[in-house]
């Protein structure tokens, strides 16, 4: 009607990858399935209040990725530098750019640990037949088939998603009242194989990847978020105007992370108690952040070519973590200010000008893990502030090593650990201060235009996040020449943590430009160079780079720590070195044609796209380098009416480069055929997708 309209939109999409992308069990990676639903009803109660209501709803459920572990001997790996990666295990740099065979020796992660168990068993390793070596159980009662169950995933990771929000416009005189609002509920969960092999391992019954089990982890997250605004804007035809608003934000965050979510998912029942089996709760982890802000923002017309303008807002953040399993919390308030002042100059009908200054920040947090009284009492044994108690945090165990204290002058090993819990439950704001000027206008009687931008930020309280680990669970009994202090693992002895590295400068320009070269064919085409690098950085990655892969370590850099150096955890300067995953230069290539003849009755038009991504590294100290990518896609469209018909080659020349690399491991050997399950260093790779030809076909009614 005249003051009612609605709108109503359906999209389902899915996608798979090529062949390559299967797991030795047969599952299909990199998949991808979603619907999404979309409402929105528009009204007018009058000509002076108006809006709109709109709700949209996702479900997602895409497969595991399609990551695969390479054996770095295939790579130019003779630098004499090893890097920890995941699971601790020292992976070798490869020297100079990437250099590596990424189609020999490919591990790709099995998910069907018991099916491939079961394939591969052989009685003559284990002494009996199969049925009676599954029907076996651990000490709590578990069969080795129901462990092995545990361990064999279905990957998946589900999002599903519902969102309202509205706005409600109402014109006051010659202001304008604006009021939005908005409510999303959302579930994720991610089930996946933590260890990247393709091997069903066993040992005992025992489950775990130092056992040479299977973590299955999955983990269930619930968040809710919440927004209210009320912002009033003066006249646009006034030479002075101004813009006020205040806002609420919350959000509300839980993550459940199950170890062993296959005793969840396969709804095991242990057959001596007759209760669930335990899917080894790791924690429970909620985070809820409240945000009061008020804003404002100024444009006052010098002349009829120049105006200036200035924002501000303010806001306190309200950021806490608790865990609900435990009952412990951690919170941390933070004020700030964020401005903006700007001047914008129009030199003539072809040239505009601009000068900006801006900052903003990124609110203080909370680390909840290190308000964990049992954390903190690990850590204080790990640094030396107490012995060892007589009585572990299960109320009952006696630690073999009881009244040891763990330092430099009594020890089971030396300390190496001069921070304590306090030293992280939070973390600071970070913030970044940009500015910039810029020109954007045509040239060529109109037949091209351009924008271009030089920028300069400085960035304050780097956050990064690492994994501080603490531990030595180190046993004679494994060959060491000592136990640790957490050889028995009755504490927790790491933690994934927020951190404040240090600081930055980011400076750089980037240009686009069009231009029409006649009534057929044009060019298009943008360029970036940017300088993005430390300042005053330590950081904690530097710990882990070894001349060695084998114990005792022996550092690359001089590594700073807090008890010599003052420093939050052992570290190395990485002054003046380019951040990580930061490209020095990026730029495209775009030829158009729109061919004036129709070609089978249809107007055609051809594209041609060139984009190029420079160099990287991906460490803090610019050892592990890549090189740049060079991509080519083509298509071609063509229209008839309500008819759309295209065709498309994306990534013509077939580049396969890896998206992304981090030093890993891997299970190489088969412990089902008696073997013990040893980790090995190893890329995790996630590939690039390959050449690609694709047709679509549209149509509008």
């Amino acid at each position: 009607t005249d003051s009612l309209g609605y709108r109503l939109g359906y999209v389902k999409q899915t996608f798979s990858g090529p062949d390559e992308w299967t797991a030795t069990d047969g599952i299909k990676t990199g998949t991808q399935n979603s619907t999404n639903l979309i409402a929105k009803l528009n009204f007018e109660l009058s000509d002076t209040a108006y809006g709109e209501l709109m709700f949209t709803s996702l479900e997602q459920n895409d497969g595991p990725a399609p990551n695969y572990t390479l054996n770095p001997n295939l790579c130019s790996g003779d630098s004499g530098i090893y890097l920890r990666g995941r699971g601790g295990v020292r992976t070798q740099l490869f020297s100079g750019d990437w250099n590596c065979d990424v189609d020999s020796d490919v591990i790709r992660r099995n998910h069907d640990v018991l099916g491939d168990f079961i394939a591969k068993y052989d009685p003559a390793v284990f002494g009996m037949n199969l049925d009676n070596y599954l029907a076996q159980t651990n000490e709590a009662g578990v069969t080795y088939e129901q462990i092995l169950q545990i361990g064999s995933v279905v990957p998946s990771v589900v999002v599903d998603r519902d969102r309202w929000q509205g706005e409600l416009n109402l014109e006051l005189g010659d202001g304008l009242l604006t009021i939005l609002g908005m409510h999303t509920q959302e579930f994720y969960q991610r089930w996946v194989a933590q260890e990247n092999d393709t091997t069903a391992v066993i040992i005992d019954g025992l489950l775990g990847p130092n056992q040479g089990g299977r973590t299955a982890r999955g983990s269930p997250t619930f968040i809710v978020e919440k927004y209210l605004e009320a912002r009033w804007a003066s006249p646009k035809s006034d030479r002075l105007r101004y813009t006020l608003s205040g806002s609420y934000y919350a959000y509300d965050y839980r993550l459940e992370s199950f170890d062993s979510y296959g005793a969840i998912y396969y709804r095991l029942i242990n057959q001596s108690t007759g209760q669930p089996v335990d899917p080894e709760l790791a924690n429970v982890i909620s985070k809820v952040a409240d945000n009061l802000g008020a804003s404002f923002g100024i444009q006052y017309d010098l002349t009829d070519r120049t105006t200036l303008s200035f924002e501000g807002r303010y806001q306190t953040d309200e950021v806490c973590g608790k865990d609900t399993i435990n009952d412990f919390t951690a919170c941390q308030e933070t004020a700030s200010f964020a401005p903006r002042g700007a001047i914008n100059t129009k030199i003539d009908d072809e040239l505009s000008l601009y000068a900006q200054f801006s900052q903003g920040t990124n609110p203080a947090g909370v680390n909840i893990g290190f308000a964990d009284p049992a954390l903190a009492q690990g850590l204080d044994i790990a640094n030396g502030s107490i012995p060892v108690p007589d009585l572990a945090p299960d109320g009952t165990s006696v630690p073999g090593n009881a009244g040891v204290t763990y330092s430099d002058v009594s020890a089971i090993a030396p300390s190496t650990v001069g921070y304590n819990a306090a030293s992280f439950v939070t973390h600071k704001e970070e913030s970044l201060t940009n500015f910039e000027i810029g020109a954007k206008g045509s040239f060529l009687d109109g037949q091209g235009s351009f924008t271009s931008a030089l920028y300069y930020m400085v960035w304050k309280d780097l956050l990064s996040v690492r994994n501080l680990d603490w531990g030595d669970d180190s046993s004679i009994a494994d060959g060491a020449t000592y136990d640790g202090w957490n050889y028995e693992g009755y504490w927790k002895d790491n933690w994934r943590s927020t951190l404040n590295g240090g600081d930055a400068v980011q400076y750089g320009i980037e240009l686009e430009a069009t231009i029409a070269l006649n009534h057929i064919w044009s060019l298009s085409g943008n360029l970036a160079l940017s300088r993005n690098k430390y300042t005053d950085y330590c950081s904690s990655q530097g710990a882990g780079y070894t001349t060695t892969d084998t114990e005792p370590f022996v550092n690359v850099f001089e590594v700073l720590t807090p008890q010599a150096d003052g420093v939050q955890t052992d570290c190395v300067a990485a002054d003046g070195k380019y951040l990580p995953r930061s490209h020095r230069a990026k730029g495209a290539l775009g030829i158009h044609a729109d061919f004036p003849f129709k070609i089978l009755g249809m107007q055609t038009t051809l594209q041609a796209d060139y984009q190029y991504s420079g160099p990287i590294y991906y460490d803090d100290f610019n050892l592990l380098s890549y090189p740049g990518v060079a991509i080519t896609n083509l298509s071609t469209t063509m229209r008839r009416q309500n008819l759309s018909l295209r065709l498309y080659i994306n990534n013509l020349a077939n580049n396969n480069l890896p998206l992304n690399l981090v030093p890993a491991n891997s299970y190489r050997n088969n412990p089902v055929a008696g073997n013990p399950a040893i980790q090995s260093s190893a890329f995790l790779i996630t590939p690039r997708r390959p050449r690609e030809f694709g047709l679509s076909l549209s149509m509008d009614f």
